[in-house]
C-alpha cells in the first residue's frame, strides 16, 4: 500500500446555478433608465403594505356609515 504517496483530491469548483451576473447588470441597466420601474423597486413592499391599510380604512369607514344609516330606519 502507499500511504505516503497519498494523491491530492481534485479541486472544488462551485457554479451557481440561481444567480446570473450577466442578467443581473442587465436588469440594473434596465431599471437605471425606466424611472417607475426603479421606484417601484426602491419602495419595495412598504407601498403596498400602505395601499393596503388605506383601502382597508376606506372600506371600514363605509361599512360603518351604511350600518349607521340601517340602524337609524
Amino acid at each position: 500500500m502507499n500511504f505516503f504517496n497519498m494523491p491530492k483530491p481534485r479541486r472544488f469548483e462551485h457554479k451557481y446555478i440561481y444567480v446570473d451576473e450577466r442578467k443581473e447588470r442587465l436588469h440594473k441597466s434596465f431599471t437605471a433608465d425606466m424611472k417607475h420601474i426603479h421606484r417601484r423597486e426602491r419602495r419595495g413592499r412598504s407601498g403596498c403594505l400602505s395601499l393596503n391599510i388605506g383601502l382597508f380604512a376606506i372600506i371600514l369607514l363605509v361599512l360603518l356609515i351604511v350600518w349607521r344609516v340601517l340602524l337609524r330606519m
